[in-house]
């Protein structure tokens, strides 16, 4: 599947009871990078206030329903930590990993702190890379 913002948006709607409903529609972005398949980036302001909310999908590889699930709520569950000020014991921590699970057991996802791209597709359009980035990049 064709990662776009419209369906990275539908994936976020879709679990927002999850999170009872209370996370601020971020912005959706997609990235070009295939050593990274999601991230959640926020700006903090002087009085605490977060701005700027913002996940995004890489939309290098060609993905399977439950894996582009999976990196949404993944960067969601980010955003929650954040948006709620929850204190945890590390970006991905205790309180994180009680949320992934819960969210792998209820809904089948594969929420995990590190995703293991090694099996993905590269997307039809995205580059092939050289063999100069693969051995020294990948």
């Amino acid at each position: 599947m064709e990662v776009t913002t419209d369906i990275i948006k539908e994936i976020f709607l879709k679990y927002q009871d999850a999170f009872d409903r209370s996370l601020p529609m971020p912005e959706f972005k997609l990235c070009h990078s295939y050593r990274t398949t999601g991230e959640f980036n926020y700006r903090l302001w002087q009085n605490g206030t977060m701005r700027g909310q913002k996940i995004s999908v890489s939309d290098y590889f060609d993905w399977d329903e439950v894996e582009l699930e999976s990196v949404v709520v993944h960067e969601m569950i980010h955003y929650h930590i954040y948006y709620h000020k929850i204190k945890d014991t590390a970006t991905h921590g205790e309180k994180f990993l009680e949320l992934a699970l819960k969210f792998n057991e209820k809904y089948g996802l594969h929420i995990t702190p590190i995703v293991d791209i090694s099996h993905f597709k590269r997307a039809p359009k995205a580059p092939k890379l050289s063999w100069i980035a693969m051995n020294i990049f990948g």
